[in-house]
């Protein structure tokens, strides 16, 4: 049985250097994201990790932060041109990345509002199955 944090290691080093990585301006991190961070990060963790009829699987969030903008109003809105080209290149390199000893399917794409910070969150939920 593999642990969250071979897993975690496994899905941070593919991430880590590609072309996803060299897209945001912000960092990679593993399970937690500094809170003074008004960068784009990308930021990994691993839900669950669970046994079924002799296959284990493993929910794994891909965390992007876009930091919102500022409209003429002076509002805050989010930045919805680069929530897209993010989306679009996080969702063709997850789609196409190998994770050694595992297959896996991109189950949700999600944008999260954390408008106390100003920020949005592209949450892709892998799901990954032990082989």
């Amino acid at each position: 049985m593999t642990t969250p944090q071979k897993i975690l290691n496994t899905v941070y080093s593919v991430i880590r250097g590609s072309v996803i990585d060299s897209s945001v301006n912000g960092n990679l991190y593993k399970t937690y994201r500094p809170n003074n961070s008004r960068l784009e990060d990308i930021c990994i963790g691993v839900v669950t990790v669970n046994n079924s009829g002799g296959l284990q699987m493993s929910k794994v969030n891909v965390n992007i932060y876009i930091q919102d903008i500022k409209s003429n109003s002076a509002q805050y809105v989010p930045n919805s041109a680069r929530i897209r080209e993010l989306e679009c290149i996080g969702e063709e390199f997850l789609n196409d990345c190998k994770f050694a000893g595992y297959t896996h399917e991109i189950a949700s794409i999600s944008e999260i509002q954390l408008e106390e910070i100003h920020e949005i969150v592209i949450n892709f939920s892998l799901n990954l199955i032990n082989l």
